[in-house]
């Protein structure tokens, strides 16, 4: 049986790495790669920059999200009336970012990606 091989980035990047695990246990080869090289692709995008993606919500809605994990973007869009909130630790299967609507960090099951928009990154 095939399996999704980890890809260990050069700085062995232990989130990619657990999202590939996840990947590789619970998804069909072809899912998987395809779910991973959009994750993968989304983390590099939002390190300096914002992207927009969809991802379906646990009540089976779609959620537009624009997200990133870029510092000096996150600290002028972060809620100041609020305490500074901290990035939510991914577990098994997640994927964190800061939400420039919500202003807030959320995170989302991988594979639930429906749509990384290429035509919107900042």
């Amino acid at each position: 049986m095939k399996r999704l091989s980890y890809r260990y980035t050069k700085d062995n990047d232990e989130e990619l790495n657990k999202i590939a695990k996840y990947l590789a246990d619970s998804k069909p080869l072809q899912a998987a790669a395809e779910i991973y090289s959009d994750i993968e692709e989304m983390k590099n995008l939002m390190v300096d920059g914002m992207c927009h993606f969809v991802f379906t919500k646990v009540n089976g809605e779609h959620r537009d999200a624009y997200g990133t994990r870029a510092s000096d973007i996150i600290e002028r869009h972060e809620n100041k009336e609020k305490a500074p909130s901290k990035r939510k630790p991914a577990f098994n299967g997640t994927f964190s970012y800061f939400d420039l609507e919500r202003r807030d960090w959320r995170c989302f099951r991988v594979d639930t990606l429906v749509e990384l928009d290429r035509d919107y990154v900042v």
